[in-house]
């Protein structure tokens, strides 16, 4: 008895046969020979290759346009780091003078030391403080990057941003903004008379550091006048410059003049701080910010005089 497979395979074998007979019937009327025959019902030669188009992580990580793309997130990371450590920071120095005026403690640290070794020392006590918290975070950054130091990632990151003039001026300018907004805070922080004034003392910093802020995401999207003249305020230019940065906006001689700028000027602004500080510290007033900071000013010019 025939099985069903046997029948498909001889059906298969005479329709083989069939097709042959009728494209040799078909090519003899064709006018075709037989060695043309036998060269076209050749099989064709056909060869397979694997096609990956895929990259390898190291080659990925060595193109230009990744390593832009990776300096543009390690600027604009930093960034938003920045503006949540200065926002927490203004408001924690202000309220702590704030809460030492409003408490009479004031006059008696000043009573022991002068009014300006005060101020110094209240901003060396919160750059300690900030150091603490950049170091333990450091700590666990340099821990995971040696215990994955075998990965490609982690070497790209050590080797390609870490150690590279890039992120020394992120850091550089991220330094200069939190001793701004120490020095600032502390400034505007004496200017209160309780603890509940200090965010509205700080205010005007608050204002500084949204546009510092939101300049830089706008620097992402525009290489416009106004980007590169807010690159050069000092304290704003904190945040614009690494981003500028970041982007290929902005090259490393041009980031080390807006950030000489910034340092400059911080200077200045710490010295003269000092003398704001001084003149406040004792004062008790419900004014606000600017008719305060006018009223210091005028004290000052006045002390100036005198002497």
């Amino acid at each position: 008895m025939v099985t069903d497979n046997a029948n498909n395979e001889v059906q298969q074998k005479l329709s083989g046969i069939v097709t042959q007979a009728q494209s040799y019937l078909t090519a003899k009327q064709a006018g075709i020979s037989d060695q043309q025959l036998a060269t076209l019902s050749q099989p064709s030669a056909v060869q397979f290759k694997d096609v990956n188009d895929t990259q390898t992580l190291e080659q990925a990580l060595s193109n230009p346009e990744t390593k832009k793309s990776i300096y543009n997130g390690v600027s604009m990371g930093a960034v938003f780091v920045l503006f949540f450590i200065v926002l927490a920071f203004a408001n924690i120095v202000a309220q702590e003078i704030g809460s030492e005026k409003g408490t009479r403690i004031m006059e008696v640290l000043v009573s022991s030391a002068p009014a300006k070794n005060h101020f110094y020392g209240k901003i060396i006590g919160v750059l300690m403080m900030v150091a603490v918290y950049i170091g333990f975070y450091g700590i666990l950054a340099a821990v995971g990057l040696t215990y994955f130091k075998d990965n490609e990632i982690s070497n790209f990151i050590i080797n390609q941003v870490i150690m590279t003039p890039f992120f020394m001026f992120v850091v550089l300018f991220m330094l200069v903004a939190v001793i701004y907004t120490i020095v600032l805070a502390a400034i505007l922080g004496s200017m209160s008379s309780k603890t509940e004034d200090g965010p509205k003392m700080v205010a005007p910093l608050t204002y500084l550091i949204l546009l510092g802020y939101f300049g830089a995401l706008f620097s992402m999207n525009a290489n416009n006048i106004l980007t590169q003249i807010l690159s050069y305020i000092p304290f704003i230019s904190s945040f614009i410059a690494p981003a500028k940065i970041g982007l290929g906006f902005m090259n490393g001689g041009v980031g080390l003049g807006s950030l000489l700028i910034s340092i400059v000027f911080l200077g200045l602004i710490t010295y003269f701080g000092a003398k704001l500080y001084a003149s406040n510290v004792l004062m008790y007033s419900d004014q606000s910010v600017w008719k305060r900071l006018a009223h210091s000013i005028k004290f000052i010019r006045r002390e100036n005089q005198v002497k």
